[in-house]
C-alpha cells in the first residue's frame, strides 16, 4: 500500500454525489461566463430543457452563459458557425435581477440557414446578460458561441472562473455523422468500414464494394411499412425502415433523424439514417441474404418519404459479418434533393446512453478509432463564480467524469499554472494545471461526480476583489495507465477571480 504525504495543509471536503453528471451550466444559476469574440466549442447533449418556455420555436436542451459587456453599445449572439453541426435556437436575456427576474430581449431559431442570432441595438456597461442555446426540437450537438459585443477592460469586480488547460483522456465508442440536409450528403458511391478490433472500431473511408442483390444467396424482401423495425435470418439482426440495422429490437422507429436518439438507443446500431418509405408505390424493398456468419440488408431503390419517382430513390448496403464483427455501410445512389426535406445520420452506437463525441467528417477524418465504453476526459467546473458576500461563503467545485474505478480524488489549490504535461509521469495527454500550495483531501471512492470546496471567501470588509486562484483535481484508480502504480487522470484547471457580482 502506498502512503501519500500531503504538503502543509489538508481542507476537508464535501461529500460525494454519485449518479449522472449534468454540465454546470445545464441551468441559469449555473451559467458560464463568456467574452467577446468566438467560445467553445460547447455542447447541448445530455442538457435538459429549462423554464422560462422559449417564445421563438420549440426549444429543448438548454445550455446557459452569461456575458457582461466592459461598456456600452450594440451587442450580437449568434451561432452560426461552420462546427456547430445541429439546429440552434438562442435567447438573450437582461439578468441585471439575477435569474429569478430574467427579462427576455430577444429569440431566435432559424437565421443562419439551421443556427441562429440576436442582435441588440444597446446594452448597458457592467449589466449581466444570460444567453440560452437550445436545440430545436430536441437537437443536440456542439457549437460555438460569437460575441460581438463592446469593447474594454473587464467590468472592476467582476467574479471570474475561466477554464485552463485539458483534461484527460477522452474516449468514445460511439462516432456520427449529421447532414442536416439531403443535399448536403456527401458519401453517395462510397463507403465506410468498421473493422473491429479488441478496443473498438477502426473506421476508415472506404474499403467495401457495394455488391448486388443475391450475392451472398436469394433475397428475402422484408415486410417492412413506413416507420418500422423487423427481424431479419437467423443471426439475431433488427432492420428499421429509415436505414438503421440493430442487434436487437426496440431502437426508435421515427422518421426524424435525431444525434440524442441514436445516441441514446437501447440497442447497438448501424446507422445511414434517413426517411424513407419501402411501402410507398412503386419504391423499392429492403432486402436481407444470409450466407453463413455474414449478412447484407441493402435498401434497394428505397424512396424518401413522400417520394414520386426514381429520383427519390436510395440504395443503401450493410455488410454485417457476425463472426469478426466487421461491418461495411455502402452507398450507391442516393437521394440528393431528399422529398421528404430530412436530412442523413451515418454513424455507429453501442446500446444504452452514450456520450456525443461530435461530429466527424467522414470524408475528411477517416482512419480514426472507437473504444469500447466512453471514457470523457476529468472535467472541473465551478459551482457558479467566486463572490465575497457580507458573510463568509465557501467556494465549491465539482469534477465530473470519474471512472468508477477510482479510489482516491485529490484536489489541487495554487496560485499558477505550470501547464506542465505528465507525460514523463505515465499520464499522456494530462497536464498540471495547478501548482500545489493546498491539496485538498484525498476522499476515498468518489464516485463519478464530486464537489469539493476549493477557497473559503472571508466576510466583506476587507475586500480580496480581483485575487486570483486556480484549482485542479486528480483522481487514482483508472485502467487508462498506470501512472504511481493506481492509474492516475488529472482535469482541467480553473483560473477564478474573485469579484462581488
Amino acid at each position: 500500500m502506498r502512503v501519500f504525504r500531503l504538503p502543509l495543509l489538508t481542507l476537508s471536503v464535501a461529500a460525494a454525489l454519485t449518479g449522472p453528471a449534468l454540465a454546470q451550466n445545464n441551468e441559469c444559476a449555473g451559467a458560464l461566463l463568456v467574452f467577446s469574440g468566438s467560445n467553445g466549442p460547447f455542447t447541448n447533449s445530455g442538457a435538459t430543457t429549462s423554464a422560462p418556455a422559449w417564445p421563438c420555436g420549440q426549444g429543448e436542451n438548454d445550455v446557459w452563459f452569461l456575458y457582461v459587456p466592459p461598456s456600452g453599445g450594440s451587442l450580437t449572439v449568434d451561432t452560426c458557425s461552420p462546427t456547430t453541426n445541429y439546429d440552434t435556437i438562442l435567447e438573450v436575456f437582461n439578468g441585471s435581477g439575477g435569474c429569478g427576474s430574467l427579462v427576455s430581449l430577444g429569440c431566435n431559431d432559424d437565421s443562419c440557414s439551421f443556427q441562429s442570432s440576436v442582435s441588440l441595438p444597446s446594452v448597458t456597461a457592467c449589466t449581466p446578460y444570460y444567453i440560452r442555446v437550445g436545440g430545436f426540437s430536441s437537437a443536440t450537438g456542439s457549437f460555438m458561441l460569437n460575441i460581438n459585443g463592446p469593447g474594454g477592460s473587464n467590468c472592476s469586480g467582476l467574479a471570474t472562473t475561466v477554464p485552463q488547460g485539458n483534461g484527460c483522456v477522452n474516449s468514445f465508442a460511439s462516432f456520427r455523422e449529421f447532414f442536416p440536409t439531403a443535399s448536403a450528403f456527401d458519401l453517395g458511391g462510397n463507403s465506410i468500414t468498421l473493422t473491429s478490433t479488441p478496443g473498438g472500431y477502426n473506421v476508415s473511408r472506404g474499403g467495401g464494394t457495394y455488391r448486388p442483390v443475391g450475392f451472398l444467396g436469394a433475397p428475402t424482401v422484408l415486410a417492412l411499412v413506413d416507420d418500422s423495425e423487423i427481424a431479419a435470418g437467423s443471426l439475431g439482426l433488427w432492420v428499421g425502415s429509415n436505414g438503421w440495422v440493430a442487434t436487437s429490437s426496440g431502437n426508435d422507429t421515427s422518421w426524424n433523424v435525431s444525434v440524442a436518439t441514436m445516441l441514446d438507443n437501447p440497442s447497438t446500431g448501424w446507422y445511414a439514417w434517413h426517411d424513407m418509405n419501402p411501402s410507398l408505390p412503386g419504391s423499392g424493398s429492403v432486402k436481407y441474404e444470409q450466407s453463413g456468419a455474414m449478412a447484407h440488408v441493402t435498401f434497394d431503390g428505397v424512396w424518401d418519404y413522400g417520394g414520386t419517382g426514381p429520383g427519390d430513390a436510395n440504395n443503401i448496403q450493410f455488410q454485417i459479418n457476425t463472426a469478426t464483427g466487421t461491418v461495411v455501410i455502402c452507398w450507391g445512389f442516393v437521394s440528393g434533393a431528399g422529398a421528404s426535406g430530412v436530412g442523413h445520420l451515418v454513424g455507429y452506437s453501442p446500446g444504452g446512453p452514450s456520450a456525443d463525441p461530435g461530429n466527424t467528417n467522414l470524408s475528411s477524418t477517416a482512419p480514426f478509432s472507437t473504444s469500447l465504453a466512453d471514457q470523457r476526459a476529468l472535467t472541473l467546473a465551478g459551482v457558479g463564480r467566486p463572490i465575497q458576500r457580507s458573510t463568509a461563503v465557501t467556494y465549491g467545485v465539482t469534477t465530473q467524469n470519474i471512472p468508477t474505478s477510482a479510489l482516491l480524488h485529490v484536489g489541487l489549490v495554487g496560485l499558477s499554472n505550470p501547464g506542465t504535461s505528465l507525460a514523463s509521469l505515465g499520464m499522456p495527454g494530462c497536464f498540471l494545471n495547478a501548482s500545489r500550495e493546498i491539496m485538498v483531501g484525498p476522499a476515498v471512492f468518489p464516485g463519478q461526480t464530486f464537489n469539493w470546496t476549493a477557497l473559503t471567501l472571508p466576510a466583506l470588509p476587507p475586500s480580496f476583489v480581483g485575487f486570483q486562484f486556480l484549482a485542479q483535481s486528480a483522481i487514482l484508480g483508472t485502467p487508462l495507465n498506470q501512472a504511481f502504480g493506481f492509474g492516475t487522470l488529472s482535469s482541467n484547471g480553473l483560473r477564478m477571480t474573485v469579484g462581488t457580482f
